[in-house]
């Protein structure tokens, strides 16, 4: 059996005229209708018309007028305006000129239509505002699960995560969304977790789903203290005026935000000529991110004359980056804050003698 179809309904429609010279445009009621016109503006100036639409789609519609008239050509315009109750509507005006062909210099009348385009508008938007949806959910599934890799390799929690993503971003100056789908990349194509944690995940896998007896009741026990974080102090030495950063821990991305607020305050501390010290002897890791931190504050330091000295502890684990050796290097402290230390560029300790670094 066929099925007839509703045919759908024409979008409302009026006829206008405009007279150039005279200023004077003349609706149908139809048209009246479709912007909401008065019924005492069966005849209105371009004024009238104007100050009943938005302004800068009045501005549009005056420049459009004015340049068909000049060049006797069609002109055309959306426009949008309020109906009088609250609710914005929008219609395209389309005119061509009415002075026949043989006429010469600017047109001096104009006809067309006026149509009520509100649900095609309405339409589009909805569209757009689908695909900005559709891509912000996308960007955000992509963030979480950059944040469940970040919460697994440095066991930080999920705010942490998010935090530490939103930092490298600053520090990297690139978009949030582009550095979660570099890390989720990174994630797929297999990159080597550290022995330790894929024991634990192991170890989760195996044991998480398998039915154990139910344990005798027992006294609740004290919850576990948490791991304490790399912990970062500043102090300053008794003997002179150098100011010294010392850090315990490991300086990867999980404490690097840290290392650099209190690297900044001590470059921001620093006197001129005197230099400024950062102590790394109890850092058991020193990574790409904590080298981009001091590698940045050496370059303060370089354009406020406050010299940089960096010492590293025999035992620290580092990787060569070429930023490091560009570093003032020492190997104790009593070295680093010493008055008659160099401070040269390429000067101080080997960093091959200094740190476990692969030669």
């Amino acid at each position: 059996m066929d099925v007839e179809h509703e045919p759908q309904r024409a979008a409302p429609a009026g006829a206008f005229s405009v007279e150039v010279l005279e200023d004077r445009w003349r609706w149908s009621p139809a048209a009246r209708q479709v912007l909401h016109l008065p019924a005492d503006e069966a005849v209105s100036t371009t004024g009238r018309l104007c100050g009943h639409l938005d302004p800068r789609d009045a501005q549009r519609l005056r420049a459009e007028l004015t340049a068909a008239a000049c060049g006797r050509a069609p002109f055309g315009a959306l426009v949008s305006f309020e109906d009088g109750t609250g609710t914005r509507r929008w219609a395209a005006l389309a005119g061509r000129p009415a002075d026949g062909h043989g006429a010469r210099g600017p047109v001096r009348a104009f006809e067309g239509q006026v149509v009520d385009v509100t649900a095609e508008v309405l339409r589009d938007v909805s569209e757009v505002a689908a695909v900005h949806l559709r891509t912000a959910l996308e960007s955000r599934q992509v963030i979480d699960q950059a944040k469940g890799a970040l919460m697994l390799v440095y066991g930080v929690g999920p705010d942490e995560a998010f935090e530490l993503l939103r930092w490298c971003s600053q520090q990297r100056n690139v978009k949030l969304a582009v550095l979660a789908e570099r890390v989720v990349e990174l994630c797929r194509a297999g990159v080597e977790l550290p022995a330790d944690v894929r024991t634990r995940l192991d170890d989760v896998l195996q044991t998480t789903f398998t039915r154990q007896p139910e344990p005798a009741l027992a006294a609740p026990s004290a919850p576990a203290a948490p791991e304490p974080a790399p912990g970062v102090a500043v102090s300053r030495p008794d003997a002179g005026p150098v100011p010294v950063l010392r850090v315990e821990g490991d300086v990867d991305l999980a404490s690097a935000p840290v290392f650099s607020t209190a690297l900044a305050a001590l470059v921001d501390g620093g006197r001129a000529p005197h230099p400024v010290v950062v102590d790394l002897s109890d850092v058991g890791y020193l990574g790409s991110v904590g080298v981009s931190v001091l590698t940045s504050a050496h370059r303060r330091c370089e354009r406020t004359g406050t010299p940089l000295r960096v010492v590293l502890g025999a035992r620290t684990d580092v990787l060569d980056f070429p930023g490091l050796r560009r570093l003032r290097l020492h190997r104790d402290l009593a070295s680093a804050t010493a008055a008659d230390a160099a401070d040269r560029e390429g000067d101080g300790v080997d960093l091959r003698e200094s740190s476990s670094v692969p030669g």
